[in-house]
């Protein structure tokens, strides 16, 4: 084991982004926007609980695998979740689809009746209608010119009723 810090051999001749630093900059995402759910939440939702669905993630760094930055924004929410005061002031949500899926199979399927009451189970979710819906989207580009190389990693938080970004934050990193 190294310390997720560390620079491999592997990681140094991949060409690709260290995972330390995807590590620093999901910290640094974290900490920023811990400290802005009180500016979020007062200014953005009018002082009610926000609701923060992942969102996309437009991967064209040309060389990482997007499973590298949803492991990224998956320690994003993780250390945020950690936070009473952000836990206190904002609710995440996975996507419909991950649990759509997991209350079918669950449920056994559309036409499994276990209680035998003459009904079936869709698997649906219920469409809560929060008034404060924010997606946290990830845009990550990177430039090679020869062995060396430049990512840059943009988190945006994005009010879903009309796409105004309410938080942004930028990670860059350059390799030679």
């Amino acid at each position: 084991r190294v310390s997720v810090h560390e620079v491999t051999p592997g990681e140094r001749e991949s060409g690709q982004m260290h995972t330390g630093d995807l590590a620093s900059a999901s910290d640094a995402v974290a900490q920023q926007l811990a400290g802005d759910v009180a500016r979020i939440v007062d200014q953005e939702a009018q002082g009610k609980r926000a609701v923060i669905k992942f969102g996309d993630i437009m991967n064209k760094s040309g060389t990482m695998p997007t499973t590298d930055f949803e492991a990224f924004i998956g320690r994003i929410r993780s250390k945020l979740m950690q936070s009473g005061h952000v836990y206190a002031n904002v609710k995440f949500v996975d996507t419909r689809a991950r649990i759509e899926g997991l209350n079918e199979r669950e449920s056994g399927g559309a036409n499994d009746d276990p209680l035998q009451e003459g009904r079936g189970s869709s698997g649906a979710v219920s469409e809560t209608k929060p008034e404060f819906v924010f997606y946290l989207n990830v845009n990550v580009y990177g430039i090679h010119r020869g062995g060396t190389h430049f990512y840059s990693v943009t988190i945006e938080l994005t009010r879903a009723s009309d796409g105004a970004i309410v938080f942004s934050k930028d990670y860059e990193v350059k390799y030679k």
